[in-house]
Order: C-alpha cells, then structure tokens, then sequence
C-alpha cells in the first residue's frame, strides 16, 4: 500500500507538502522553540535527499553533504560554536542547491508534463529561496547589519525566530514583491539580492517556456 501511495504522488510530492507546511505553520515552530525547527528542517533535508533517490550517484552525494550538515547543525546549537554554525549553513546551501539542481534536471529533462514535473518544479522554487535564506542569515551573523529591519530575538538565527525573517527577506526577493520592510545595506547582501532576484524570474520564464515547448511539440490526437 505504501509503495502504490509513492508511485501515485510521485517523487516530489512530499517534498513540497513538508515545504509548503513549514511555511504556513512556522509561527507554531517558533513557539516550540529551536528543537522544532530544527525538528522542521531535518525532515526537509531528508524529503530532498528522498526526492533525489533515483540514481546512486546523486544520492551517494546527498549524503554525503546532508549528513555533516545535520550532525555539525544540531552540535553548533548544543555547543553554541560560530566556526561550527559557519560550516553547517555552508553544508545546508550546498545540499539545497544540490538538489534543486537534480530535481531541477529531470524537471527539464522530462518529455511529458506530469503531476509529479509541476510539484518538482515548485519544490525547486521554495528550496532556492530557503538555499538563500541560509546564505542572508550567515553573512548577518558575521557581518552584522548586513541587512536592515529586523527583528532583535533571544538566540541566533538558527534559533526560530530570526530563521523565519531570512526565509521571508529571501522569498520576497526572489518574487520581486520588494515591501521595504527588510532591506540589504552591505554590498555582499545586495549582490545577493539581486542576483536572487534575477534568478528566480529566469526560473519563472524558463520554466514557462519549456512547458510550453513540451505542450506544444505533442502531436495532435483529431
């Protein structure tokens, strides 16, 4: 029964399910306190290395970069090690843009839009902008004021409350929306932002122009 629900929502679907859950429900997270969402983002990470399973090569190399991270992460709260918080973050980016780039290959490898292509598509677009959260809240920590407007909290980003802010900033940048209520002020994190920003709308018409390519290249059935 478990693998007939697999092979039904497809590798993505519960990537994206966790993704979008941890979105919404982050105010209850936060209320748990850094357990919780470190809690959070554990299942993330092993959602995404789920996702890639298909070749053992990239699953080999999902390990090898979620494992240290998640070991050297949840030992950087205990001991509360800036060098340990520094190589763990660098660890989380790199697994999330790893595995946005795979999931991201056979999105636009695939000769047939399915289910599972779109749910893989938005799943790659969410990880980008937590993959860039990660990158704003560690040049804050050793670059502080690196970003202006946000909110002062009891722990360090990685704690609950501040994470939140940097997944928000990052979304935000990568949609345009632009509301001015966090804003970069260093030269690092305005180049960040606005390489973030050109990306993501080269996602969007890259995306919308292979699916249109793949709709338009089937043969017509009348």
């Amino acid at each position: 029964m478990l693998k007939r629900l697999i092979d039904q929502f497809g590798n993505y679907s519960f990537l994206l399910i966790l993704l979008v859950l941890m979105l919404v429900l982050h105010p209850l997270l936060d209320f748990g306190g850094r357990e919780f969402v470190t809690v959070a983002f554990t299942l993330v990470f092993l959602a995404g290395l789920y996702a890639v399973r298909g070749e053992r090569r990239t699953l080999v190399i999902g390990l090898i970069l979620v494992v240290p991270a998640l070991l050297i992460g949840w030992t950087s709260y205990a001991v509360e090690s800036r060098p340990l918080f520094a190589v763990s973050r660098g660890l989380e980016a790199l697994y999330l843009f790893y595995v946005t780039g795979v999931i991201l290959r056979h999105v636009m490898t695939e000769s047939k839009i399915t289910g599972d292509t779109i749910y893989g598509a938005a799943a790659a677009y969410l990880m980008i902008g937590i993959a860039f959260a990660t990158i704003f809240g560690w040049l804050e920590v050793f670059s502080p004021g690196s970003l202006r407007g946000l909110t002062p909290s009891d722990g360090s980003w990685g704690a609950g409350h501040d994470l939140w802010q940097f997944v928000y900033f990052s979304l935000v940048t990568m949609t345009t929306l632009g509301y001015g209520d966090i804003t970069p002020v260093s030269d690092e994190a305005r180049s960040l932002a606005t390489l973030e920003a050109v990306l993501g709308q080269f996602y969007v018409a890259v995306l919308v122009a292979r699916i249109v390519a793949i709709l338009t290249s089937r043969p017509r059935t009348d």
